[in-house]
């Protein structure tokens, strides 16, 4: 299944992200584009990564957390994930790539790329 557009695309043979992966809220991978880690282990680790975080925000009552990162020790390497939520689903993105690299606007665009996505599946729905 493709669902990145181009700039997602370019993004990486720039070398802007190392890879950009793409799943669903259930933590399904829809699409991934270049390679540093096991896509499906990646999506794991973040999904649950994410559970604990918004476990200790309820607990310290911070708020929302939108989107968090790590920055890998030894290597110029950040690993960012946004799980993004709408009424009936949402999508978790995740960019590997360079610490001064665009994510913000590659998972920008990931999301606005799985969003045309989504209503272009909506009207084949809605006309068959």
């Amino acid at each position: 299944m493709t669902i990145f557009d181009e700039k997602v695309v370019s993004a990486v043979r720039d070398g802007l992200a190392n890879q950009v992966i793409l799943a669903d809220s259930d933590g399904f991978v829809l699409d991934n584009r270049g390679y540093a880690y096991d896509p499906d282990e990646l999506v794991a680790i973040f999904m649950s990564t994410q559970r604990q975080i918004q476990d200790g925000v309820l607990r310290f009552d911070f708020g929302q957390v939108a989107e968090f990162s790590f920055a890998l020790v030894g290597t110029d390497a950040k690993i960012a994930c946004r799980r993004v939520f709408w009424p009936g689903g949402g999508c978790l993105v995740i960019v590997v790539g360079p610490v001064d690299g665009a994510h913000n606007i590659i998972i920008g665009d990931v999301v606005r790329a799985y969003g045309r996505y989504v209503e272009a599946q909506l009207a084949s729905l809605r006309t068959s």
